[in-house]
């Protein structure tokens, strides 16, 4: 699958806003990469900037390295093979298949379960070298948010670059509004249906 421009997906929404905060950017971070489409967006829309994909899951990196060929963005898109997390090491991800859901739900650590798999563990502040300026953060990493900035602080610290973060787990939330506001930062909530209402059948009803 080659991420196209102009896409009715409901992501072509916060692909907007994502676009307009990256105008201004030189290094952005995506983390929880998936197949790239963020990344993708990030390099179409300012040329002159480079991207640091993370993505761990064995099954999607394939496609997200494909992606990233096939729009001729291999040398400003770097994908690695990694989860942040706030420590260096090993971790373990499962695929806990959710029936509501129509594909399969990433996500680390619970009980073991067959077709789990290793993935390696980096930190933010280990992973930009040179001391490089980070202009911008995306975190999407199914719950694991927290621990992603908690492995960052030194880089976010120096950086203070823009950070946009999914905060959809209610359990989570509260700690996670803490910990941001804790670095010194004002938080603004994005919140978006699950569907554009610019679809092709001009839909109004989230389904």
């Amino acid at each position: 699958i080659v991420w196209k421009s102009g896409s009715e997906s409901y992501e072509s929404v916060t692909r907007g806003i994502f676009a307009e905060l990256c105008n201004d950017c030189h290094l952005v971070v995506d983390v929880g990469a998936y197949s790239g489409i963020y990344s993708l967006t990030a390099a179409s829309e300012n040329p002159s900037l480079e991207v640091i994909a993370l993505e761990p899951n064995p099954s999607v990196f394939p496609l997200l390295t494909r992606n990233i060929e096939a729009n001729s963005f291999g040398n400003r898109v770097r994908a690695i093979k990694a989860a942040a997390s706030d420590h260096v090491g090993d971790g373990t991800l499962f695929l806990n298949h959710d029936p509501t859901q129509s594909s399969l739900v990433p996500g680390f650590g619970g009980a073991p379960q067959v077709g789990d798999t290793q993935i390696a563990l980096v930190t933010l502040d280990d992973l930009v070298e040179g001391r490089r300026p980070v202009d911008l953060i995306k975190i999407d990493v199914e719950g694991m948010e927290a621990e992603v900035i908690a492995g960052g602080r030194e880089l976010i610290s120096r950086s203070r670059p823009v950070l946009y973060v999914e905060n959809d787990r209610p359990a989570n939330s509260q700690a996670l509004i803490a910990l941001i506001r804790g670095l010194g930062y004002g938080l603004w909530w994005h919140a978006v249906a699950l569907f554009n209402p610019q679809n092709h059948f001009a839909n109004a009803h989230n389904r």
